[in-house]
């Protein structure tokens, strides 16, 4: 499976620090995350910038650890604690991710908003998205333009 991990950049910042080895997803997430399996591809979206920034393969089944990491503003209680080891594929140095406005009428997951609100279909932390969404943000994320 594809997913849209929707992140804010402090969070994705994390989760470099950590050498992109682990993503922890927020608790009202858990039954998402328990349908990932090894080799599922998971896509980074920027909250606040609007840009796609890397994509990495999913190396683990979740499991539950309560370290803190990473930060829910205004919810100190969240712990992210419904985790899945992962490798990196493509990370994109800041100056060089893709805003997510140059592709999203290449997304299929985003036509069910109409075109003037797609921002609304990267609200919330985890979607499931197309094989071919999800071959788009590469090609995004690569610089590679597909018709």
């Amino acid at each position: 499976m594809d997913w849209l991990v929707v992140i804010s950049p402090d969070n994705f910042e994390r989760t470099m620090e950590l050498g992109f080895s682990v993503q922890g997803f927020k608790s009202r997430h858990g039954r998402k995350v328990s349908r990932m399996t090894v080799g599922d591809r998971l896509t980074y979206y920027l909250t606040g910038e609007s840009r796609f920034a890397a994509a990495c393969t999913v190396q683990s089944t979740v499991f539950e650890e309560r370290t803190r990491i990473w930060r829910a503003p205004g919810r100190p209680e969240e712990l992210y604690p419904w985790r899945v080891r992962i490798s990196p594929d493509v990370v994109v140095p800041s100056d060089r991710r893709p805003r997510a406005s140059d592709w999203v009428t290449a997304l299929q997951f985003v036509t069910r908003w109409p075109r003037a609100h797609w921002p609304l279909a990267f609200q919330g932390m985890l979607h499931e998205i197309p094989a071919s969404d999800a071959d788009t943000i590469c090609a995004a994320l690569v610089g590679k333009h597909t018709d």
